[in-house]
């Protein structure tokens, strides 16, 4: 009797070390290293993986928001790839930001683990500043649609001013950047072969800071004309859209960090997404626009046309 008893007390001290190897594995499986860059003064990006490195789930569950926010109260966003972009921040912030799984429990204990990003002041100094002119892939010929500018993003919002080179400022034409960090020139508003100057100043709590120092681009052949999108590095359909725009990338595009933008003809930014499945555009009225499709090393410009 006493060496059965010794036996069912050996089999049942087994058994309890393997569930609690088997929760300790759970827990090891749901923690997540966060990382955070391309930090402004009110985005970021946000990438995790899983301290060991396997058995991804097929969807995650963030909140976020002030550090010391009250749980249960902050921003929420589910996603199904391991990183997503945070915006409309608060300028020098620091925030906390819990993950988890969809498969995990409110419980556990992965949903209260504090990982913390802080936010840059803003910022009226314009760094970084660039231009190009966009080109676009289609069956008739590249040509440029239009001339974009960017800059590093450190404020609330930007002006810039253009003209034909030399014109005195103040006497160009003006448009708004708000939130973006640039700014689309259509063709429609530029002549091919000419040579222009601009200036850019930033806006910080309702103040704008000093127009930068007078910067140049030139225009090639601009394009005119409109076809059906064809490149190798992404399909694009239906074109005319009416709703849903499906954009299928290969594998050239890094799809963590691909930004999607849409801007009418005026330069106006009238839609933008972190990658999807599939893009919205319903609200959009009928007309033509640009996307502009571009990660941290590709940038791709195409034409659609909205039923």
């Amino acid at each position: 009797m006493k060496t059965f008893l010794l036996s069912i007390l050996f089999l049942v001290v087994c058994s309890l070390s393997f569930h609690a190897a088997n929760e300790s594995e759970e827990k090891i499986n749901e923690t997540f290293e966060v990382s955070f860059g391309d930090i402004t003064n009110k985005s970021v990006s946000a990438t995790w993986r899983k301290i060991d490195g396997s058995g991804y789930p097929r969807s995650y569950l963030i909140e976020y928001g002030p550090k010391g926010f009250e749980r249960g109260k902050g921003q929420t966003q589910s996603t199904m790839l391991n990183a997503i972009w945070l915006y409309g921040l608060e300028s020098d912030t620091e925030y906390s930001f819990f993950i988890r799984s969809y498969e995990t429990s409110v419980t556990d204990p992965v949903w209260f683990v504090e990982h913390t990003f802080k936010t840059f002041p803003c910022n009226t100094e314009v760094s970084g500043i660039v231009s190009r002119e966009m080109q676009t892939t289609c069956i008739c010929h590249n040509g440029a649609v239009a001339v974009e500018i960017m800059w590093d993003e450190m404020a609330d919002s930007y002006e810039l001013e253009y003209g034909l080179k030399g014109f005195q400022k103040g006497m160009g034409e003006l448009m708004e950047a708000i939130v973006e960090n640039g700014v689309f020139i259509s063709y429609l508003d530029l002549n091919s072969h000419t040579e222009y100057d601009f200036y850019v100043r930033a806006k910080c709590n309702g103040e704008f800071g000093e127009w930068t120092s007078v910067n140049s681009f030139s225009t090639n052949k601009l394009h005119t004309g409109i076809k059906d999108v064809q490149d190798p590095t992404f399909e694009i359909f239906p074109n005319p859209v009416e709703d849903v725009l499906n954009i299928n990338f290969n594998s050239a595009f890094d799809l963590d960090n691909i930004v999607i933008y849409v801007f009418d003809l005026t330069g106006s930014v009238k839609y933008k997404s972190g990658y999807q499945e599939n893009y919205n555009l319903s609200s959009l009225p009928t007309g033509t626009y640009i996307v502009s499709i571009r990660d941290k090393k590709l940038h791709e410009t195409i034409i659609i046309q909205k039923k």
